[in-house]
């Protein structure tokens, strides 16, 4: 299927199936959770498991236009997750 692939097709599928499953997962204790600290860490779990997405990605097409993608990701995955940790804390993202 790809010719420049990194690993073969049913290994790829098997962990963009294992991906996808983690996905749902997460995307159910974001909206399922109790608390918003429970949000907040399914909030990270999903960041993290779009990178692993982007990751079998590279695999399967043997390339690394996914790596930006990656970066970009990840940055604001962090961020964001620090501005909201810090606003369940103080109730403030900015200081004063």
């Amino acid at each position: 299927m790809f010719p420049d692939s990194l690993v073969p097709v049913p290994v790829g599928v098997a962990m963009a199936l294992v991906v996808a499953v983690c996905l749902v997962m997460a995307v159910l204790r974001f909206l399922l959770g109790p608390t918003q600290y429970d949000r907040l860490a399914a909030f990270e779990t999903f960041t993290v498991l779009l990178l692993a997405v982007f990751s079998v990605l590279i695999l399967l097409h043997g390339t690394l236009w996914y790596l930006d993608i990656i970066l970009v990701v990840s940055v604001v995955g962090f961020l964001s997750t620090v501005a909201y940790a810090k606003f369940l804390e103080r109730g403030d993202i900015m200081d004063e």
